[in-house]
């Protein structure tokens, strides 16, 4: 691979390993600030934004050293959750299994974040734990992994962060939409305000016909239990392994933080599920995600809204759906109002002069010719060279155009979209 070198993790960013403020001081905990630990994170999660663990700003005074900055890359190395990941959103602070990298200026935050993703077995390969998978700092950041310079490193990243964007939208309006169905369902079958429920005859509560029985009608209930956790070898892959966290915001548990082995399994007879079975945590904390009717009435008005005002934006923007993806790769964080509506202009005049004025420079199979390639390439140069704002840079402005014209190469290379 031309261009690509040998890096160690620490030549990517100062790697930092978090550390948990101390449970008998108070005043370090339900602040408003993140605190992250491994069930806060995923294998295919991007930025972090909420926690299931607060602290407060003492804690993040307290423990300076452990604070991580925005846009450094989480990764789980020391716990049965290996190789989970996260962004972070803003400063924040981790428990101890937690290795983050603070990426530098050398490199790009969001292919430091792919390159680790893509290499976890590697760096899995390092475990020096018995029971628990266990890559301390002193031996994570000397992992050698490889990588190109950062132009390679951005034009990579840009396609890639692309997609998972996407992704990350449509799993919001899955989840918003999921919501919704729970909240029909509780609604028409638990409040029993179903279509002409005005007309209904009830009886003792509930509608004529309806019957109210035991739980264990339906199917056999059964309580799980905790294989010894002194005995190794009933830990380990392949079986799940089901807690309370696993189950949060999931439909089906396809992956726990812990697994069990073939000993594991078989130590409990009793308590092993088939496929199918409905998990319901009646012990701890499973009540913590419930609330009453009038909070779950006001949740669904309020995720009901979220779900339009996703699918609306393109129109607060003034942009059409196509404009809006263009808008969201050429913009910055921090825009004026006047430059926001540079980038907006420069969005539209970009797909109008690809799709519309002539000469044509989207010919028949053009990402397949260098030449066509080229006239493609300096079309979204050109354009967008009259149309972002001054305050773009030329490293900047190079950065934009590649992601433009790497994510028009996509489209091509698939036959979607208006860049096929």
């Amino acid at each position: 691979m031309t261009k690509w070198q040998t890096k160690k993790i620490r030549n990517l960013g100062r790697v930092v390993t978090g550390k948990t403020p101390p449970k008998i001081e108070p005043h370090y905990f339900d602040g408003d600030e993140l605190f992250v630990s491994p069930k806060d994170l995923d294998r295919d999660q991007l930025y972090v934004t909420e926690t299931e663990t607060r602290v407060s700003s003492k804690a993040l005074d307290k423990f300076r050293n452990q604070v991580i900055p925005k846009n450094s890359v989480m990764f789980t190395s020391l716990s049965f959750g290996f190789g989970k990941m996260g962004i972070a959103s803003r400063a924040m602070l981790t428990n101890q299994q937690i290795n983050s990298v603070v990426v530098n200026k050398e490199n790009n935050f969001r292919f430091v974040y792919y390159l680790l993703k893509a290499c976890t077995p590697f760096i899995f390969a390092y475990n020096s734990g018995i029971d628990t998978p266990i890559v301390p700092k002193s031996v994570f950041e000397r992992i050698e992994l490889r990588c190109p310079e950062f132009r390679l490193q951005s034009k990579i990243a840009a396609v890639l962060w692309a997609y998972d964007e996407l992704i990350q939208n449509n799993k919001r309006r899955i989840a918003l939409l999921e919501r919704l169905a729970e909240e029909i369902y509780r609604e028409w079958f638990v409040r029993f305000r179903f279509p002409i429920h005005e007309k209904t005859k009830f009886i003792k509560g509930v509608p004529e016909g309806w019957i109210i029985d035991r739980i264990d009608s339906i199917g056999k209930v059964v309580t799980g239990k905790t294989p010894s956790t002194s005995i190794s070898r009933y830990y380990g892959e392949p079986y799940l392994f089901i807690k309370t966290p696993d189950m949060h915001g999931n439909m089906f548990v396809l992956e726990t933080e812990e697994n069990l082995s073939r000993d594991g399994l078989n130590s409990q007879p009793s308590q092993t599920i088939p496929e199918g079975s409905i998990c319901v945590s009646c012990i701890g904390t499973g009540d913590a995600g419930s609330s009453s009717a009038d909070n779950y009435f006001e949740e669904l008005v309020r995720f009901t809204r979220d779900l339009k005002e996703e699918s609306e934006r393109h129109i607060r923007e003034g942009l059409a759906e196509d404009e809006l993806e263009l808008f969201d790769l050429l913009k910055t964080d921090k825009m004026t109002k006047e430059e926001t509506q540079k980038v907006r202009l420069a969005a539209k005049s970009l797909l109008h002069r690809l799709r519309e004025e002539k000469p044509k420079v989207l010919v028949q199979d053009w990402f397949k010719d260098s030449q066509t390639k080229r006239k493609v390439q300096s079309a979204v140069e050109e354009v967008l060279h009259s149309h972002l704002p001054d305050s773009y840079d030329r490293v900047l402005f190079k950065e934009k155009c590649d992601n433009v014209f790497d994510l028009m190469l996509n489209y091509a290379f698939q036959g979607v979209k208006w860049a096929a």
